[in-house]
């Protein structure tokens, strides 16, 4: 019981930013790689913002909108100008990942590189055969909470199907008279915003350091390959799958193991089963 528990507020985190990171590629195609930067960004400023005199509740509330307007400005700059020059896979990916380097020098030439904490919540949670840290327990059900309202969000709103279209069709959309530029940069500004939330909720139960946000992106990323590469739903499935692997190792072995049986289990469904757990088969015109 100690182990499932462990593993699902792991997951629910590695859940939330692998959804935050598929937001993007669905409809784009882009790997936001400088989601990684958004994820160091956000706790630092909360941080900042604390030791400046706001309380917790506002430094994280105006922490989390700069990552989504961070997020956004990554698509207006970046991204959106490479789209209309068409280029291809690589240049989003490169210049992404140079978003990410050059944000985390400007933070530790500032700031420093040492790891850093935020708010402490003290207490334990019992339950038959398990025992959490009342910051992993509220963390773990914020994730989860925050995952949920997505998705309701996105089954019952109209701007929710909209996008989901968008994702399915990008093309189709723009010829039903959709403004396909603004629905980008709503799927920026929700990946932030998600992003910035997995940041706060990961850096309150083990703190924070510069170079965290690329670390917890690549666990992100084999979960939404994992997933499916053409699902939203498949991507926080394998979050809290991954987790639950994670916690296992951590439990029998140790926690240097982790990442090398993730990776391991990464391999293992790129054999057996390489569309992921959540494969969906596009229409003809919509994959041309």
């Amino acid at each position: 019981m100690q182990i499932i528990a462990n593993g699902l507020v792991t997951g629910a985190t590695v859940a939330l930013l692998a959804l935050a990171f598929q937001l993007v590629y669905l409809p784009t195609k882009a790997f936001h790689m400088a989601l990684a930067a958004v994820y160091a960004a956000v706790p630092l400023l909360t941080w900042q913002l604390h030791l400046l005199g706001c309380s917790w509740l506002l430094s994280a509330i105006i922490g989390v909108v700069a990552g989504v307007l961070f997020s956004i400005a990554i698509d207006i700059f970046n991204h959106m100008r490479l789209a209309r020059r068409r280029a291809g896979y690589v240049a989003h990916l490169l210049s992404s990942l140079g978003i990410y380097i050059a944000t985390v020098q400007v933070i530790v030439i500032i700031w420093g590189n040492e790891s850093k904490a935020l708010w402490e919540t003290h207490g334990l949670f019992r339950m038959p055969g398990a025992l959490l840290p009342m910051s992993h327990l509220l963390s773990g059900l914020a994730a989860i909470a925050t995952l949920i309202l997505f998705f309701v969000w996105l089954r019952f709103s109209n701007i929710g199907l909209t996008f989901r279209a968008l994702a399915d069709n990008a093309k189709e959309v723009a010829l039903r008279g959709y403004n396909v530029n603004t629905l980008r940069l709503v799927a920026f500004g929700i990946s932030g915003f998600l992003g910035g939330i997995a940041a706060l909720l990961e850096a309150q139960q083990i703190g924070f350091y510069p170079y965290s946000g690329l670390d917890a992106l690549v666990i992100a990323i084999t979960a939404a390959i994992i997933g499916g590469r053409t699902s939203l739903l498949g991507p926080v499935i394998a979050g809290f799958l991954i987790g639950l692997v994670r916690a296992e190792v951590v439990w029998i072995t140790s926690p240097q193991w982790q990442d090398g049986i993730t990776f391991l289990l990464l391999i293992a469904f790129l054999f057996a089963r390489p569309q992921g757990l959540i494969a969906r088969r596009g229409r003809v015109e919509a994959e041309a």
